[in-house]
């Protein structure tokens, strides 16, 4: 069984009452996912029990690792502008 929903759409995931280093789950079909990797668990887009292990993992990951992952995560967003996304935008259609 599919699950379509996750296919485009990152997941912050994590477990009641954490701190605010969540877990990004991210399909490697989505775009993002080739940036974003280093800090986001795959979350397979067509597997419902690899998206529910994926999604389990989650919200079990140690504190630390989520931490390391969130700090992962700020660092690579943080490194881009809004120039730098709309340049790769308009390069990617060829329209520079």
């Amino acid at each position: 069984m599919a699950a379509p929903a996750l296919r485009s759409r990152p997941l912050a995931v994590a477990p009641p009452g954490a701190d605010r280093a969540t877990v990004l789950a991210l399909s490697p079909e989505a775009g993002a996912w080739e940036r974003l990797q280093a800090g986001a668990v795959p979350v397979p887009p067509f597997d419902l029990v690899g998206t529910a292990e994926a999604l389990h993992r989650s919200l079990t990951m140690p504190a630390t690792e989520r931490a390391e992952r969130a700090v992962a995560l700020r660092s690579i967003v943080e490194s881009r502008t809004p120039a730098d996304w709309l340049a790769d935008q308009l390069a990617a259609a060829d329209l520079r």
